[in-house]
């Protein structure tokens, strides 16, 4: 890709924007091939700096992208400093990030995924999350690797909806919950009359069962 970076960056230096490749097969649309990211800012690299400069420059800086991205969102979860280290390097050095270094295409795409995912999480809570979701996408798109824009709005569905579903299987137990003591109060203040209403009381065998001395007895308050 980083030829086709250099093609790019040439016509550029001319002041025109590469529409056609007539150097590959019988010539091809280059602005229309997404791979050549043309649109992404890492283009400006390799038109002000020398290549091997550019190309350095674009993996440190995403190489550093994933790092931070994958530090916001774990600090979704967790919030101790050695834990939100070690994920970033644990991402930033996987075999996932270190294998695109050789294809700008999934270099500029794969370090997006994380930062998308943590937009997604918060869309519906923060008023801005979904433009910023969309600015994230419209980055992964630009980055030259479409397939990863598909995998990274899954997963970032995918994350969010296990989040709703805790919270609402967390308020309908919780509801349960108060639902059957309140249920379990009414119930044991009407087993409890009063001991002249007990004589006529369907819980007279309960209570004579449960405290045989009391129940029937002429005694000040209610028989349990």
């Amino acid at each position: 890709m980083v030829p086709g970076k250099l093609f790019t960056a040439e016509w550029l230096k001319q002041g025109v924007l590469p529409l056609w490749n007539p150097t590959i097969f019988s010539g091809i649309p280059w602005i229309g091939d997404v791979n050549q990211s043309i649109f992404y800012p890492t283009t400006i690299l390799f038109l002000l700096l020398s290549p091997a400069v550019a190309l350095n420059f674009t993996i440190i800086i995403h190489e550093l992208l994933a790092f931070f991205g994958m530090v916001i969102l774990v600090r979704t979860w967790r919030k101790d400093l050695p834990t939100l280290i070690i994920s970033g390097l644990l991402w930033m050095f996987s075999t996932h990030m270190m294998g695109s270094i050789h294809n700008l295409s999934t270099l500029q795409s794969v370090p997006w995924f994380p930062w998308i995912i943590w937009a997604g999480l918060n869309i519906g809570n923060k008023k801005h999350a979904p433009i910023i979701f969309g600015f994230l996408v419209a980055a992964q798109f630009a980055g030259g690797y479409p397939q990863h824009v598909l995998l990274a709005i899954g997963t970032a569905v995918l994350f969010s909806a296990v989040t709703v579903w805790k919270k609402i299987k967390l308020v309908f137990c919780s509801h349960c919950y108060y639902w059957s003591f309140s249920c379990d109060l009414v119930a044991i203040y009407r087993c409890i009359p009063s001991f002249n209403q007990n004589a006529a009381d369907s819980c007279t065998s309960t209570s004579r069962i449960i405290e045989p001395s009391h129940a029937g007895q002429d005694i000040l308050g209610n028989s349990f």
